[in-house]
Protein backbone atom coordinates (compact mmCIF):
# COMPACT_ATOMS: atom_id res chain seq x y z
CA UNK A 1 0.00 0.00 0.00
CA UNK A 2 1.58 3.31 -1.07
CA UNK A 3 1.22 6.64 0.70
CA UNK A 4 -1.43 7.85 -1.76
CA UNK A 5 -3.75 4.91 -1.14
CA UNK A 6 -4.12 4.81 2.65
CA UNK A 7 -7.03 3.21 4.54
CA UNK A 8 -10.05 5.48 4.47
CA UNK A 9 -9.40 6.98 1.02
CA UNK A 10 -12.35 6.78 -1.34
CA UNK A 11 -10.27 4.80 -3.82
CA UNK A 12 -8.66 2.49 -1.29
CA UNK A 13 -9.26 -1.23 -1.68
CA UNK A 14 -8.88 -1.64 2.08
CA UNK A 15 -11.73 -0.14 4.08
CA UNK A 16 -11.20 1.14 7.61
CA UNK A 17 -13.03 -1.78 9.24
CA UNK A 18 -10.99 -4.22 7.16
CA UNK A 19 -7.84 -2.42 8.30
CA UNK A 20 -8.97 -2.75 11.90
CA UNK A 21 -9.83 -6.40 11.38
CA UNK A 22 -6.46 -7.39 9.98
CA UNK A 23 -4.15 -4.94 11.75
CA UNK A 24 -5.63 -4.59 15.23
CA UNK A 25 -2.94 -6.65 16.92
CA UNK A 26 -0.09 -4.63 15.46
CA UNK A 27 -1.57 -1.18 15.48
CA UNK A 28 -2.77 -1.29 19.08
CA UNK A 29 0.81 -0.85 20.29
CA UNK A 30 0.71 2.66 18.89
CA UNK A 31 -2.64 3.59 20.37
CA UNK A 32 -1.24 5.46 23.34
CA UNK A 33 0.98 7.51 21.11
CA UNK A 34 -1.85 8.32 18.75
CA UNK A 35 -4.14 9.27 21.59
CA UNK A 36 -1.42 11.43 23.07
CA UNK A 37 -1.29 13.72 20.03
CA UNK A 38 -2.27 17.09 21.52
CA UNK A 39 -5.17 18.98 19.95
CA UNK A 40 -5.58 22.20 21.90
CA UNK A 41 -8.88 23.01 20.26
CA UNK A 42 -10.57 19.72 21.08
CA UNK A 43 -8.98 18.24 24.18
CA UNK A 44 -7.55 19.65 27.42
CA UNK A 45 -3.91 18.87 28.13
CA UNK A 46 -3.69 16.05 30.66
CA UNK A 47 -1.19 15.84 33.47
CA UNK A 48 0.16 12.52 34.70
CA UNK A 49 -0.95 11.33 38.16
CA UNK A 50 2.29 11.22 40.15
CA UNK A 51 0.88 9.69 43.34
CA UNK A 52 2.07 6.16 42.48
CA UNK A 53 5.56 7.42 41.72
CA UNK A 54 6.21 8.06 45.41
CA UNK A 55 5.48 4.42 46.27
CA UNK A 56 8.18 1.75 46.16
CA UNK A 57 6.59 -1.68 45.59
CA UNK A 58 8.88 -4.67 45.46
CA UNK A 59 8.77 -8.45 45.15
CA UNK A 60 8.94 -10.34 48.43
CA UNK A 61 9.62 -13.96 49.35
CA UNK A 62 5.89 -14.56 48.91
CA UNK A 63 6.18 -13.81 45.19
CA UNK A 64 9.31 -15.94 44.89
CA UNK A 65 7.49 -18.88 46.48
CA UNK A 66 4.40 -18.25 44.33
CA UNK A 67 6.44 -18.26 41.12
CA UNK A 68 8.56 -21.27 42.07
CA UNK A 69 5.60 -23.37 43.23
CA UNK A 70 3.62 -22.70 40.06
CA UNK A 71 6.56 -23.50 37.78
CA UNK A 72 7.37 -26.67 39.71
CA UNK A 73 3.74 -27.76 39.50
CA UNK A 74 3.91 -27.26 35.73
CA UNK A 75 7.15 -29.28 35.66
CA UNK A 76 5.46 -32.13 37.54
CA UNK A 77 2.55 -32.07 35.09
CA UNK A 78 5.05 -32.46 32.24
CA UNK A 79 7.15 -35.08 34.02
CA UNK A 80 10.41 -33.14 33.92
CA UNK A 81 13.10 -33.20 36.60
CA UNK A 82 14.54 -29.74 35.95
CA UNK A 83 14.31 -26.67 33.72
CA UNK A 84 17.28 -25.30 31.77
CA UNK A 85 16.55 -21.64 31.04
CA UNK A 86 18.88 -19.71 28.74
CA UNK A 87 16.57 -16.76 28.08
CA UNK A 88 17.73 -13.90 30.34
CA UNK A 89 14.24 -12.55 31.04
CA UNK A 90 12.78 -15.97 31.85
CA UNK A 91 15.76 -16.68 34.08
CA UNK A 92 15.18 -13.38 35.89
CA UNK A 93 11.55 -14.37 36.50
CA UNK A 94 12.75 -17.19 38.76
CA UNK A 95 15.99 -15.69 40.08
CA UNK A 96 15.53 -11.87 40.13
CA UNK A 97 19.05 -11.74 38.69
CA UNK A 98 20.13 -10.30 35.37
CA UNK A 99 22.33 -11.93 32.74
CA UNK A 100 22.07 -15.49 33.97
CA UNK A 101 21.42 -19.00 32.72
CA UNK A 102 19.38 -20.98 35.23
CA UNK A 103 19.35 -24.67 36.11
CA UNK A 104 16.12 -25.09 38.06
CA UNK A 105 15.55 -28.59 39.55
CA UNK A 106 12.09 -29.61 40.61
CA UNK A 107 13.17 -30.58 44.14
CA UNK A 108 16.56 -28.99 44.75
CA UNK A 109 18.14 -25.54 44.96
CA UNK A 110 18.69 -23.84 41.58
CA UNK A 111 22.04 -22.75 40.15
CA UNK A 112 22.48 -19.43 38.31
CA UNK A 113 25.39 -19.11 35.86
CA UNK A 114 26.67 -15.64 35.11
CA UNK A 115 26.83 -15.07 31.36
CA UNK A 116 28.65 -11.72 31.49
CA UNK A 117 32.41 -11.65 31.86
CA UNK A 118 33.78 -13.36 34.92
CA UNK A 119 30.63 -12.83 36.97
CA UNK A 120 32.59 -10.93 39.62
CA UNK A 121 30.49 -7.77 39.31
CA UNK A 122 27.25 -9.73 39.55
CA UNK A 123 28.55 -11.59 42.59
CA UNK A 124 29.55 -8.31 44.23
CA UNK A 125 26.07 -6.88 43.61
CA UNK A 126 24.50 -10.00 45.13
CA UNK A 127 26.65 -9.76 48.26
CA UNK A 128 26.02 -6.04 48.69
CA UNK A 129 22.31 -6.67 48.31
CA UNK A 130 22.38 -9.26 51.07
CA UNK A 131 24.29 -6.85 53.32
CA UNK A 132 21.53 -4.31 52.70
CA UNK A 133 18.85 -6.85 53.68
CA UNK A 134 17.78 -7.76 50.14
CA UNK A 135 17.25 -11.52 50.05
CA UNK A 136 18.90 -13.40 47.20
CA UNK A 137 16.48 -15.73 45.48
CA UNK A 138 19.32 -17.90 44.13
CA UNK A 139 22.40 -17.67 46.37
CA UNK A 140 24.29 -20.28 44.29
CA UNK A 141 25.67 -18.14 41.47
CA UNK A 142 28.60 -19.43 39.40
CA UNK A 143 30.80 -17.83 36.77
CA UNK A 144 32.37 -19.29 33.62
CA UNK A 145 29.34 -18.15 31.59
CA UNK A 146 27.49 -21.45 31.79
CA UNK A 147 29.77 -23.22 29.34
CA UNK A 148 29.28 -26.87 28.44
CA UNK A 149 31.77 -28.38 30.96
CA UNK A 150 30.25 -26.39 33.82
CA UNK A 151 26.70 -27.35 32.80
CA UNK A 152 27.67 -31.00 32.67
CA UNK A 153 29.29 -30.75 36.11
CA UNK A 154 26.19 -29.05 37.56
CA UNK A 155 23.85 -31.69 36.13
CA UNK A 156 25.98 -34.44 37.62
CA UNK A 157 26.16 -32.60 40.94
CA UNK A 158 22.35 -32.48 41.08
CA UNK A 159 21.99 -36.13 40.06
CA UNK A 160 20.42 -35.20 36.73
CA UNK A 161 22.64 -37.24 34.38
CA UNK A 162 19.65 -39.23 33.10
CA UNK A 163 16.97 -36.62 33.66
CA UNK A 164 14.14 -35.32 31.54
CA UNK A 165 14.90 -31.59 31.18
CA UNK A 166 12.42 -28.90 30.25
CA UNK A 167 13.94 -26.15 28.07
CA UNK A 168 13.21 -22.49 27.49
CA UNK A 169 15.58 -20.77 25.09
CA UNK A 170 18.45 -23.25 25.07
CA UNK A 171 19.71 -21.51 21.93
CA UNK A 172 19.17 -17.78 21.38
CA UNK A 173 17.62 -17.95 17.92
CA UNK A 174 14.76 -15.48 18.36
CA UNK A 175 11.11 -16.37 17.98
CA UNK A 176 11.96 -19.42 15.89
CA UNK A 177 13.25 -21.19 19.00
CA UNK A 178 9.72 -22.02 20.17
CA UNK A 179 9.06 -23.95 16.95
CA UNK A 180 12.37 -25.73 16.46
CA UNK A 181 12.83 -27.05 19.97
CA UNK A 182 16.33 -25.54 19.85
CA UNK A 183 17.99 -28.51 18.20
CA UNK A 184 20.63 -26.88 16.03
CA UNK A 185 23.79 -28.77 15.05
CA UNK A 186 26.49 -27.99 17.55
CA UNK A 187 24.07 -26.30 19.96
CA UNK A 188 24.31 -26.53 23.74
CA UNK A 189 21.58 -29.14 24.05
CA UNK A 190 23.31 -31.43 21.55
CA UNK A 191 26.60 -30.91 23.36
CA UNK A 192 25.00 -31.89 26.65
CA UNK A 193 23.51 -35.03 25.09
CA UNK A 194 26.92 -36.03 23.76
CA UNK A 195 28.39 -35.75 27.25
CA UNK A 196 25.33 -37.17 29.02
CA UNK A 197 23.51 -39.46 26.55
CA UNK A 198 20.86 -40.32 29.13
CA UNK A 199 19.42 -36.80 29.03
CA UNK A 200 16.06 -36.12 27.43
CA UNK A 201 14.95 -32.58 26.52
CA UNK A 202 11.43 -31.27 26.04
CA UNK A 203 10.51 -27.73 24.99
CA UNK A 204 8.15 -26.06 27.51
CA UNK A 205 7.93 -22.57 26.00
CA UNK A 206 4.13 -22.47 25.84
CA UNK A 207 3.64 -24.01 29.28
CA UNK A 208 6.10 -21.58 30.88
CA UNK A 209 4.67 -18.54 29.10
CA UNK A 210 1.15 -19.27 30.34
CA UNK A 211 2.45 -18.98 33.91
CA UNK A 212 4.71 -16.01 33.22
CA UNK A 213 1.89 -13.87 31.81
CA UNK A 214 -0.24 -14.10 34.96
CA UNK A 215 0.69 -11.51 37.60
CA UNK A 216 0.01 -11.37 41.32
CA UNK A 217 -0.73 -8.33 43.47
CA UNK A 218 2.92 -7.43 44.08
CA UNK A 219 3.71 -7.63 40.38
CA UNK A 220 0.65 -5.56 39.49
CA UNK A 221 1.74 -2.86 41.93
CA UNK A 222 5.10 -2.64 40.19
CA UNK A 223 3.43 -2.57 36.78
CA UNK A 224 1.20 0.29 37.91
CA UNK A 225 4.18 2.33 39.06
CA UNK A 226 5.98 1.62 35.77
CA UNK A 227 2.85 2.71 33.91
CA UNK A 228 2.63 5.90 35.98
CA UNK A 229 6.26 6.62 35.08
CA UNK A 230 5.43 5.98 31.44
CA UNK A 231 2.53 8.45 31.59
CA UNK A 232 4.86 11.07 33.07
CA UNK A 233 7.48 10.36 30.41
CA UNK A 234 4.85 10.78 27.69
CA UNK A 235 3.76 14.11 29.16
CA UNK A 236 7.36 15.35 29.24
CA UNK A 237 8.05 13.97 25.76
CA UNK A 238 5.03 15.84 24.41
CA UNK A 239 5.90 19.11 26.10
CA UNK A 240 9.47 19.02 24.73
CA UNK A 241 8.29 18.65 21.11
CA UNK A 242 8.50 22.31 20.16
CA UNK A 243 10.27 24.05 17.27
CA UNK A 244 13.86 24.89 18.16
CA UNK A 245 14.38 21.88 20.44
CA UNK A 246 16.26 18.83 19.19
CA UNK A 247 15.48 15.14 19.51
CA UNK A 248 18.15 15.02 22.21
CA UNK A 249 16.16 17.62 24.19
CA UNK A 250 13.09 15.40 23.91
CA UNK A 251 15.04 12.37 25.10
CA UNK A 252 16.52 14.24 28.06
CA UNK A 253 13.15 15.69 29.07
CA UNK A 254 11.27 12.38 28.87
CA UNK A 255 13.85 10.23 30.62
CA UNK A 256 15.21 12.47 33.37
CA UNK A 257 12.27 13.05 35.72
CA UNK A 258 10.95 9.45 35.91
CA UNK A 259 14.45 8.28 36.87
CA UNK A 260 14.19 10.35 40.05
CA UNK A 261 11.51 7.95 41.28
CA UNK A 262 13.70 4.85 41.06
CA UNK A 263 12.54 3.87 37.59
CA UNK A 264 14.89 2.67 34.85
CA UNK A 265 14.40 4.18 31.40
CA UNK A 266 15.09 1.90 28.44
CA UNK A 267 15.75 3.85 25.25
CA UNK A 268 14.73 2.25 21.97
CA UNK A 269 14.48 5.11 19.47
CA UNK A 270 13.29 8.67 18.89
CA UNK A 271 12.83 10.06 15.39
CA UNK A 272 10.74 12.44 13.38
CA UNK A 273 10.23 14.64 10.39
CA UNK A 274 7.31 15.69 8.21
CA UNK A 275 6.21 12.06 7.84
CA UNK A 276 7.39 10.72 11.20
CA UNK A 277 9.17 7.41 10.86
CA UNK A 278 12.31 6.00 12.41
CA UNK A 279 15.17 8.25 13.43
CA UNK A 280 18.29 9.03 11.51
CA UNK A 281 21.17 7.27 13.34
CA UNK A 282 22.20 10.38 15.24
CA UNK A 283 22.90 8.52 18.48
CA UNK A 284 24.65 5.60 16.80
CA UNK A 285 26.89 7.80 14.66
CA UNK A 286 27.55 10.66 17.04
CA UNK A 287 26.12 13.36 14.75
CA UNK A 288 24.36 16.56 15.79
CA UNK A 289 20.83 15.81 17.07
CA UNK A 290 18.15 16.76 14.49
CA UNK A 291 16.22 19.95 15.18
CA UNK A 292 12.43 19.95 15.47
CA UNK A 293 10.44 22.05 13.00
CA UNK A 294 6.80 23.00 12.82
CA UNK A 295 4.91 20.37 10.84
CA UNK A 296 7.08 17.49 12.10
CA UNK A 297 5.66 14.30 13.56
CA UNK A 298 7.92 13.26 16.43
CA UNK A 299 7.75 9.56 17.24
CA UNK A 300 9.47 7.33 19.73
CA UNK A 301 9.50 4.02 21.53
CA UNK A 302 10.90 3.42 25.00
CA UNK A 303 10.39 1.33 28.12
CA UNK A 304 9.98 2.22 31.78
CA UNK A 305 11.11 -0.45 34.23
CA UNK A 306 10.06 -0.80 37.84
CA UNK A 307 12.37 -3.54 39.01
CA UNK A 308 11.92 -6.38 36.54
CA UNK A 309 8.48 -5.21 35.37
CA UNK A 310 8.23 -3.08 32.23
CA UNK A 311 5.80 -0.63 30.65
CA UNK A 312 6.54 -0.10 26.95
CA UNK A 313 5.49 3.08 25.15
CA UNK A 314 4.99 4.03 21.52
CA UNK A 315 4.21 7.74 21.15
CA UNK A 316 3.60 10.19 18.29
CA UNK A 317 3.39 13.97 18.76
CA UNK A 318 2.42 16.40 16.02
CA UNK A 319 4.25 19.74 16.11
CA UNK A 320 1.36 21.84 14.88
CA UNK A 321 -1.98 20.79 13.39
CA UNK A 322 -2.40 17.25 12.12
CA UNK A 323 -2.97 16.67 8.44
CA UNK A 324 -6.20 14.91 7.49
CA UNK A 325 -4.27 11.73 6.73
CA UNK A 326 -2.45 11.69 10.06
CA UNK A 327 -5.65 12.47 11.94
CA UNK A 328 -7.42 9.57 10.27
CA UNK A 329 -4.58 7.21 11.13
CA UNK A 330 -4.71 8.43 14.73
CA UNK A 331 -8.44 7.71 14.79
CA UNK A 332 -7.82 4.21 13.41
CA UNK A 333 -5.31 3.58 16.21
CA UNK A 334 -7.86 4.74 18.77
CA UNK A 335 -10.62 2.56 17.33
CA UNK A 336 -8.26 -0.40 17.20
CA UNK A 337 -7.25 0.13 20.82
CA UNK A 338 -10.88 0.37 21.93
CA UNK A 339 -11.79 -2.72 19.89
CA UNK A 340 -9.06 -4.68 21.70
CA UNK A 341 -10.30 -3.52 25.10
CA UNK A 342 -13.86 -4.55 24.20
CA UNK A 343 -12.82 -7.96 22.89
CA UNK A 344 -10.16 -9.10 25.33
CA UNK A 345 -11.17 -11.69 27.91
CA UNK A 346 -9.56 -14.41 30.03
CA UNK A 347 -8.68 -17.51 28.03
CA UNK A 348 -8.29 -15.67 24.72
CA UNK A 349 -5.15 -16.17 22.67
CA UNK A 350 -3.44 -13.16 21.11
CA UNK A 351 -4.27 -14.27 17.58
CA UNK A 352 -7.98 -13.90 18.36
CA UNK A 353 -7.54 -10.15 18.94
CA UNK A 354 -6.94 -9.84 15.20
Amino acid sequence: MNSDNEPGDSDSELRRRDFLKYATGGIAAGALGAAAVPDAQAHPIRKADRSLLNTYPTLTRATKDWRWNRVRSMMADNNVDAMLIMDANASRYLSEMIRTTLLFPIDDDPIAFSVYGSGAMDAEALMKGEEAGIESWVPDMRSAQGTLPHMVAALREKGLENARIGTFGVERVGHIQRRTGNWRPGGLANGLKQQLPGLEFVELWDEFMQLWLIKNDEEEAMFRKAAAGAELACELFRDACVPGNTLADVKAAAYGEPSRYGLQMQHLWIGGGPDGGRETPWLLRGIQPPAIRRGDLIVGEFGVNCGSLNSQICISVSVGPLSDKKRELAEICRESYDACLDAIRPGMVFAELG
